[in-house]
């Protein structure tokens, strides 16, 4: 949270720096000393700033005990950190006693005494943090309680926050699983009665649960449901992950309605840009401004993890210069503002600085004199260089390379200056060349730099070796971003959670599927030096496999990672944009041989999904089948015609054979061009001879009489 100033005239309480319960030496835990050293002398406890550790509850429960008299009347501000002992110590006879002394004077207000005893008298931290903070809220005003450095799981009392486990739609699940030692009741009542003295709270930032993974497998990290019983809550500073779900379908985001009417400032840290967190700042917008909720918050503060691509925070920056904020990409720190303007704070380098809204930003940036423009052109005088020179200079430092792997040049020249940047990774995105097993770091480096990707043409080629490729499974970051991504594009709950399962297990269609999305002008997709059993994505290109009664088989096997479901939805959302496409030049199946022992390759059954391409590179094999192996009795030995695309303006054949099927395919081509206009806007046939084991049939004459044929219709038809 912000340290915003103060401008009340009420005097300021006395108040001592904060001691670590574990600071405390053990030779020194005396009635006096320890008394002293955490809540200071009798004369100045008018406000106390307590810390403990989990490990150290008993022995704190123990002080407080003996000096509950010098709370009263105390303005009480808990830290709470670190983590309990695994195997927890039985308290002593003297702190069960006195326990019970204060129970029969005082009862503190708690009504089920059983269920608390019990795990008091077994040393268990839910109940002694239950009874530490009932009695500080007993006998002082604890008005401040910060729990940042805890985890969720290990604080019962939070289980109030949350509605019942339901079934999830997507993998059939309870949404999420409460423990076991959150069923009991009294930790989320003392916090229920705590909760109507608190001004500020600060959650734990670990917020998952032990043991509650989700499908795909990973922890499921709950959002807040309701804050019952916060009256008096001024700031609230939680996760990101107590705001927005993950799986998003599975669980409701935190509703605005569930956030306090008296707060003032909502911190949300351990954040990231997306879609879903820009729709609850703008939900709590619209509760303010148009339903008459939330109308003492006056801001939102989003803290953003700095792992995260400062490349991504457009539409978040978007939301908060909407809102009159303030965004600061470098620091990770935006401002969404709710009420009135009254200042903007800035996060720099963990200091922040109050910075008055009623200067203008001329005040607070200065136009430069007169020359210093100049001054600064000469220090620097690369950035002075025209944007599209600058960017045939990249190209040329290119040298023609488009492999990733191979630019590390420009990609450090990008990171060298933030001006030049968005120049260089232009060059270095308009054509990239990366290998499948890299799909992962090229989404990454998508993902960082969103906002600098060309926005024209641009062309993605993809190699792969001979074998199945394999990935490495992506780190926990990578995943989070990569939700928002599936959850905006794929509209089935089913294809989500395959598409997630596989992203999480370093499936490369998922990541895939993933790329192919992110360059908004992507128009030429090569697979040319790729291998087709690493294109589920082509499933779409081919009919049901097909029994050949000669050979005893069918026709072609579909390999076991070709029946999902959202490699077709992907292929389906960027067919239509391809203007330019190169099919895999090794063009087999791994493991996929019919019962005589021959290799099968599928061929190709239509084309009509690309409705805007013009150029299309493609093997013998995908177009033109073997004789007898692929075709059933009655079957067209080739690719029909009429399936091709009708923009086709370029057609390339390679690896190809010249005998009688390839001279009946192009005469078939001529043929439905002559007579049923298809394929109008056609100019050029290529057709590349490659290294083929079968002898070529044809002869010069029956070239010349296609190529002759091809020109009086319009058609360049070349051999090479």
């Amino acid at each position: 949270m912000s340290n915003e100033p103060n401008n009340s005239t009420a005097p300021a309480k006395m108040t001592k720096p904060a001691v670590r319960f574990a600071d405390v030496e053990p030779v020194e835990l005396t009635r006096e000393v320890l008394g002293d050293a955490l809540l200071g002398p009798a004369h100045q406890r008018e406000a106390l700033d307590l810390q403990v550790s989990m490990k150290e509850l008993g022995a704190f429960l123990w002080t407080l005990l003996e000096h509950r008299d010098d709370l009263l009347n105390a303005d009480i501000t808990l830290e709470i950190f670190g983590s309990p002992d695994a195997h927890p110590t039985r308290p002593g006879p003297q702190l069960l006693m006195s326990c019970t002394g204060l129970f029969q004077s005082t009862n503190l207000g708690l009504r089920d005494m059983s269920e608390l005893w019990e795990d008091l008298e077994a040393g268990k931290p839910s109940a002694l943090l239950a009874v530490i903070l009932k009695l500080l809220s007993y006998f002082g005003n604890l008005v401040h309680l910060n729990m940042r450095e805890c985890r969720l799981h290990e604080l019962p009392m939070f289980n109030m926050l949350f509605n019942d486990p339901k079934v999830s739609p997507l993998d059939g699940q309870p949404t999420w699983n409460r423990p076991l030692h959150w069923k009991k009741g009294y930790p989320g009542a003392v916090l229920h009665e705590v909760a109507g003295k608190l001004e500020t709270l600060q959650m734990p930032m670990t917020w998952s649960i032990a043991s509650a993974i989700s499908s795909p497998p990973y922890k499921t990290m709950t959002p807040i449901c309701h804050l019952p019983g916060f009256s008096q809550l001024r700031e609230l500073a939680i996760p990101y992950a107590a705001v927005i779900p993950r799986p998003k379908t599975s669980l409701r985001a935190l509703p605005t309605s569930a956030l306090p009417s008296t707060l003032e400032t909502l911190g949300i840290f351990d954040a990231y840009p997306s879609r879903f967190l820009s729709d609850f700042l703008r939900a709590a917008r619209v509760a303010k401004r148009e339903h008459g909720m939330l109308k003492a918050l006056e801001k939102v503060e989003i803290h953003c993890n700095d792992s995260f691509p400062v490349g991504g925070y457009d539409e978040l920056e978007e939301v908060a210069k909407h809102s009159n904020g303030f965004a600061e990409r470098e620091a990770h720190y935006f401002l969404v503002r709710l009420g009135a303007v009254t200042h903007a704070v800035v996060e720099v380098n963990e200091h922040i600085y109050i910075r008055p809204s009623e200067r203008s930003m001329l005040a607070v940036y200065p136009s430069p004199r007169r020359g210093e423009t100049r001054k600064k052109m000469e220090k620097a005088p690369l950035e002075g260089i025209p944007k599209k020179i600058f960017q045939q200079i990249c190209t040329s430092i290119c040298g023609g390379q488009h492999d990733l792997s191979t630019q590390r040049d420009l990609i450090n020249l990008s990171e060298s200056c933030n001006r030049l940047a968005p120049a260089v990774r232009y060059v270095i995105l308009q054509h990239v060349i990366v290998d499948i097993t890299r799909l992962g770091s090229l989404l990454q480096y998508y993902l960082k730099y969103r906002s600098d990707q060309p926005q024209g043409s641009c062309i993605l080629e993809i190699t792969s070796g001979p074998g199945l490729p394999v990935a490495n499974i992506p780190d926990g970051r990578l995943i989070s971003e990569c939700e928002d991504r599936i959850f905006e594009h794929q509209s089935e709950v089913q294809s989500q959670a395959e598409w997630l399962n596989d992203l999480v297990t370093g499936n490369l269609e998922a990541f895939l599927g993933l790329v192919l999305m992110q360059p908004p002008g992507l128009t030429d997709l090569r697979l040319g030096r790729s291998r087709l059993h690493a294109f589920p994505l082509l499933n779409r290109l081919f009919n049901e496999p097909q029994v050949v009664i000669r050979r005893g088989g069918y026709d072609w096997q579909r390999p076991s990672p070709w029946s999902r479901n959202y490699p077709d939805e992907i292929f389906d959302w960027i067919a239509p944009r391809l203007k330019a496409l190169e099919l895999p030049g090794h063009w087999d199946m791994v493991h996929a041989y019919d019962p005589t022992g021959v290799r099968l390759m599928p061929r190709v059954a239509t084309l009509k999904a690309f409705t805007c391409l013009e150029r299309l590179s493609a093997p013998y094999d995908a177009l033109i089948s073997l004789p007898g192996l692929h075709v059933p009795s009655g079957a067209v030995p080739h690719v029909p015609i009429e399936n091709f695309p009708p923009t086709l303006q370029i057609l390339v054949i390679t690896d190809a054979s010249r005998n009688h099927r390839m001279f009946q395919f192009l005469e078939q081509l001529l043929v439905k061009r002559k007579e049923k206009g298809m394929l109008p806007v056609l100019s050029r046939v290529e057709v590349c001879s490659g290294n083929r084991l079968e002898p070529s049939l044809g002869n010069n004459a029956e070239e010349d009489t296609i190529v002759a044929n091809g020109r009086r219709l319009g058609i360049e038809i070349c051999f090479g």
